[in-house]
């Protein structure tokens, strides 16, 4: 059967929800992760709660320093700017350079997955967005980026032709969180979404240079209300034919009526695109988590949770009385568990928790995948907390290169 073109979702959307998680989220507050773990604990039950309040603080004073830095660097190129700007030559290239390879570090960090331009092309292709038509302009784009993290169906309610009151529930394909990095041609500035559960079908409207373009039902409506003022001038002509025979009084109805057809014309057009820019901005009200800077700081506290998760979880696996004894069986471990505690498919990220288990000096051994007991880790985080550090660890990844305008301390 064709599919019905104008379907528009209803704002009562379901909630049931089906996860099919295809990235390296994992989808648990750390600390129900943290509670979950110490209940499976046995002999280190008492101090893993300890440990994990100790990699919270490190990590902490990580992103903290990452998110200063960050924020000075944005500040140059930042849209909602409400400080003067000293100076006037514009940001160079060395500095958004180095402000970009932050947000991928950033975005990496939090677990999110750059859509690369093949996925980009087939994504827009798809995103036929239910109720609106958009045009995407690819010259009024700089440069774009699409970001994902979680993949999964969720149930959405749809007002169908056949069912045009109660609509009917259908699944469709979601992004759970869905970021967009974008600066637009003849800016500085530099764009900043944060978007969450948007459904594929709705991807083109969220970009900053999509234009709203009228439906099928819109044209109708605009030529339907065009035709009922011709209808009306037809019938004045003709009985004004039919008692009259001054042909100047028949032009001056020929003119009306052309008039009174245009006026109809702008005014159904102005009131079809109006609505649509409405239910465009509607739209994406709802699903809008953050913009630009605070987008950033948003993002950047993703990355605690998400390095606090991976380390506790790697940690008190590897203090299991059969413990994984190498990074591929770790990762199958975490997996493993995570899909027996909380039903979810979940690829570990398995690279990130051995790092951080490095800088947090976890090992016994890191030849045999040995980590050090709870004691002996608390003792060691203590120095690491006091001294911090790791401080500047996020920071030390793009430091700034030459020629670039380093941010105020």
């Amino acid at each position: 059967m064709a599919p019905e073109h104008d379907q528009i979702p209803d704002e009562a959307a379901s909630d049931q929800q089906c996860h099919r998680i295809d990235s390296h989220f994992i989808p648990v507050r750390p600390r129900d992760l943290v509670e979950t773990l110490r209940q499976d604990a046995g002999p280190d039950a008492t101090e893993l709660p300890l440990v994990a309040e100790l990699i919270e603080r490190i990590i902490g004073q990580e992103t903290l320093n990452f998110e200063k830095h960050l924020a000075e660097l944005y500040a140059e190129v930042n849209p909602d700017r409400e400080c003067l700007r000293l100076h006037a030559d514009e940001p160079g290239d060395h500095l958004l350079q180095q402000l970009l390879t932050g947000i991928e570090h950033l975005l990496g960090k939090a677990n999110f997955r750059r859509l690369d331009d093949i996925e980009v092309t087939e994504t827009l292709k798809t995103a036929r967005t239910y109720g609106l038509r958009i045009r995407i302009r690819p010259e009024a784009v700089e440069s774009m980026s699409l970001w994902i993290r979680g993949r999964s169906t969720m149930l959405r309610r749809f007002r169908t032709l056949r069912h045009p009151i109660r609509g009917e529930e259908r699944l469709v394909e979601v992004y759970q969180r869905l970021v967009v990095v974008v600066r637009l041609a003849g800016e500085t500035s530099v764009r900043i979404k944060h978007f969450r559960e948007i459904p594929i079908t709705d991807v083109e409207a969220l970009l900053p240079h999509a234009e709203v373009r009228m439906n099928l039902i819109d044209k109708l409506k605009v030529v339907g209300g065009s035709a009922g003022a011709i209808g009306a001038t037809a019938i004045k002509l003709a009985k004004l034919m039919a008692t009259v025979a001054v042909f100047s009084q028949v032009l001056w109805v020929l003119l009306a009526g052309c008039g009174v057809l245009l006026v109809r014309g702008l005014l159904g057009y102005r009131s079809a695109r109006h609505m649509r820019l409405s239910q465009r901005t509607q739209h994406l009200y709802y699903q809008n988590l953050a913009n630009n800077e605070a987008a950033l700081h948003t993002l950047i506290r993703l990355i605690a949770y998400e390095e606090i998760k991976e380390a506790i979880l790697g940690y008190a696996l590897l203090r299991c009385p059969d413990p994984p004894r190498s990074p591929s069986d770790l990762a199958a471990a975490a997996a493993t568990y995570l899909q027996r505690k909380f039903g979810v498919d979940v690829t570990f990220d398995i690279d990130d928790a051995v790092e951080t288990l490095d800088r947090l000096d976890a090992w016994a051994d890191r030849g045999t995948f040995t980590v050090v007991d709870p004691a002996t880790l608390i003792t060691r985080l203590e120095a690491h907390v006091r001294d911090a550090r790791s401080a500047a660890y996020h920071v030390d990844q793009f430091s700034p290169g030459p020629g670039s305008r380093s941010p105020a301390p």
